[in-house]
């Protein structure tokens, strides 16, 4: 996408340039755990400096992908921890409920991320947006630059004015027929545990570059225990195809 044709309070307020790139599927570099929630909120994920370097560490808040939760990128913002507070916006569908609306309207998440990054105190906030993110993190921008340091955006989704009215005026049948979603409404939503989730997810196509520890990453973040002992998918089949299809 040309940066001219990104909002113009974005382009005029944002210090720092625009950045968009493409994101390859291999995040292998350094070592990042999260630490849980943090500042009462289901929204934030939250690892960094300790607490006396964080005071002088400027802020950045990472947005991820439909269907891969912030865990999944702990190989690749492992580095960027070394300098920066580092946050992990989480989307609605790791903590507003396993069914999703009827049509999910993309402008919830930027919603949702300004709520994040409002809970941020201090200074400008720097925006990683990866996907889906990447477009939540660009509606935050040009609605609040004040609070944007600068902005990242890794395989933004971008579509004309025709595109998207093809999507809204499309039977929901022909929807479902997308690879993307067929693919997300056949996932597994439980596995016996996390071992036979990683050799599922092993055989996929989809991960193929990913190397063992960026899958266990993935798999880790991914899901969650239940009572009876299996894992289930924390980011459901059905929000992601919903997201899909919107």
């Amino acid at each position: 996408m040309p940066r001219k044709f990104l909002p113009r309070n974005v382009r005029r307020s944002i210090k720092q340039r625009v950045v968009w790139h493409r994101f390859g599927t291999t995040c292998a570099v350094s070592d990042f755990n999260i630490l849980g929630l943090k500042l009462d909120s289901k929204l934030i994920e939250y690892d960094g400096p300790t607490e006396a370097q964080a005071n002088a560490s400027p802020s950045l808040l990472f947005v991820h992908a439909n269907g891969y939760p912030p865990g999944s990128y702990r190989q690749f913002l492992g580095p960027i921890k070394r300098h920066f507070r580092v946050y992990a916006a989480q989307h609605r569908p790791l903590w507003a409920g396993r069914k999703p609306p009827v049509k999910v309207d993309w402008s919830c998440f930027a919603d949702d991320l300004l709520g994040a990054v409002d809970q941020i105190s201090g200074q400008s906030v720097h925006l990683i947006g990866h996907s889906m993110g990447a477009v939540a993190a660009l509606q935050v921008a040009a609605s609040r630059p004040e609070r944007i340091a600068s902005l990242t955006l890794l395989d933004p989704v971008f579509n004309s004015d025709w595109q998207l009215l093809k999507f809204r005026l499309a039977p929901r049948r022909k929807l479902l027929e997308i690879p993307l979603v067929r693919g997300a409404l056949r996932r597994p939503e439980y596995f016996l545990d996390q071992q036979e989730a990683f050799h599922f997810y092993r055989g996929k196509r989809a991960f193929a570059n990913f190397d063992d520890t960026a899958l266990w990453d993935y798999v880790d973040a991914s899901n969650e225990p239940c009572a009876d002992g299996r894992v289930r998918l924390r980011f459901s089949g059905a929000w992601e195809a919903a997201i899909y299809m919107s």
